[in-house]
């Protein structure tokens, strides 16, 4: 890896960053945030930045700063930039994504233990105060030098992505590349049918022959329209996730017995 490798974010050819599914400045009516006016919302904005960048050991010099209108969320962001890091904030200034612009380590691999990447990711995220409501889930090398760890709100042994910070970090020189926070809650945390009585419904509804089904999992996912075009919820529910042989997935609510949706894999 050279020296002062550039990520550009949102640049398709940087795959980490794009696992994250972040948006920002989606919109064309973007407005400049004048720190100048030091109205409540911005200057609140810009010390919790400040806290943030300190955190982080980057300068605090502010580059540049304004609002972004995300469309798939339907709401309003505050973008923070220095000349390291991108920072994302709600309208009630709680941190959403920390994206770094440069990595600038000239070492090409992790000399450190799982146990070490996991102490110092720990230790990071609780100074960034980040939810204390999600644990560790994951924790991995993503290539040679930069690791992955997953914080993931815990249903009595379920674990939802959609609640979760997701950070992609070099730990042997303490750098945070990006970070991502998701609060996007379940209907339920019940579980009211078993693994057999999921694979029933979707035999009996869908036609499935219970052969043709290579695994099933309890997870949480989001309903969709894909085996119904009129249904739309699209809300967080604790499913079994059916996968067959013909790589489609079909997602039975572990609390209904309702198909709430499915997926394929594409290859």
């Amino acid at each position: 890896m050279n020296k002062k490798t550039k990520i550009l974010l949102g640049c398709s050819s940087v795959a980490l960053l794009s696992m994250l599914t972040f948006a920002y400045a989606t919109s064309s009516n973007q407005a400049t945030i004048d720190a100048d006016t030091n109205s409540n919302i911005s200057q609140m904005s810009l010390n919790k930045s400040y806290e943030i960048l300190d955190t982080l050991n980057s300068e605090t010099a502010i580059t540049n700063s304004k609002t972004a209108f995300d469309k798939l969320e339907n709401q309003n962001y505050f973008i923070i930039e220095n000349n390291d890091y991108t920072i994302k904030l709600d309208t009630n200034n709680s941190l959403k994504g920390i994206y770094s612009k440069e990595i600038s380590t000239v070492a090409t691999s992790s000399n450190l233990s799982k146990e070490n990447a996991q102490e110092y990711i720990c230790a990071k995220y609780n100074e960034l105060n980040l939810p204390s409501q999600y644990e560790l889930s994951y924790i991995e090398k993503y290539d040679d030098i930069i690791w992955q760890a997953n914080f993931e709100k815990n249903y009595n042994g379920i674990y939802n992505k959609y609640e979760s910070v997701k950070i992609f970090f070099i730990p042997d020189t303490d750098e945070i590349i990006a970070l991502s926070v998701f609060n996007e809650p379940t209907t339920s945390s019940e579980v009211s049918i078993s693994q057999s009585e999921a694979i029933q419904v979707a035999s009996q509804e869908l036609n499935i022959d219970s052969n043709d089904i290579v695994s099933v999992n309890l997870e949480m996912e989001k309903a969709n329209n894909y085996y119904d075009s009129s249904n739309t919820d699209t809300s967080v529910h604790p499913t079994w996730k059916i996968q067959t042989t013909n790589d489609t997935f079909i997602f039975v609510d572990a609390n209904t017995s309702n198909i709430i949706g499915g997926d394929e894999i594409n290859e």
